[in-house]
């Protein structure tokens, strides 16, 4: 994806069994020295830590591998966000895993409009209609 490969800011995801497997990108990225960003489970929100290699991570809450470094805070505007899903649909909305992890996290950036939010999913994961509410983010394009 050109917004992904033009970016320096990249958050991904570390996945989980059943997701598409972002690690292939995510050393991808980090070889060409772009700033990879993974989220990592505190309480019932996720905060950004970066990318630092794999001799960096550790088994992490609901067993997602998670980097070791440093909490990151940073301005949301033009970050480039991998999002995971259980369902989209193909004008962008998004069925996550019902505990709200990414609505809070998207909620709390100041800039998520300017922001440039993938769907990654497997095909047999794109529904015809996904139900959802005002305050749901939506993606800005899915890839299956």
């Amino acid at each position: 994806d050109t917004d992904v490969l033009s970016s320096q800011h990249i958050m991904l995801y570390y996945p989980l069994a059943d997701e598409v497997n972002t690690i292939p990108l995510i050393e991808h990225l980090y070889a060409m020295h772009k700033t990879v960003y993974l989220p990592v489970t505190v309480g019932d929100d996720i905060i950004l830590r970066t990318y630092e290699g794999q001799e960096k991570m550790r088994c992490g809450a609901f067993r997602i591998m998670e980097p070791t470094t440093a909490d990151v805070v940073l301005s949301c505007d033009r970050l480039v966000v991998i999002v995971p899903g259980a369902a989209f649909d193909k004008v962008g909305h998004r069925l996550g895993r019902g505990r709200g992890y990414y609505d809070r996290w998207f909620a709390s950036c100041k800039s998520v409009v300017s922001m440039i939010k993938i769907g990654v999913c497997f095909p047999f994961q794109m529904m015809p209609e996904i139900p959802y509410e005002t305050h749901d983010v939506m993606m800005d394009r899915v890839v299956y």
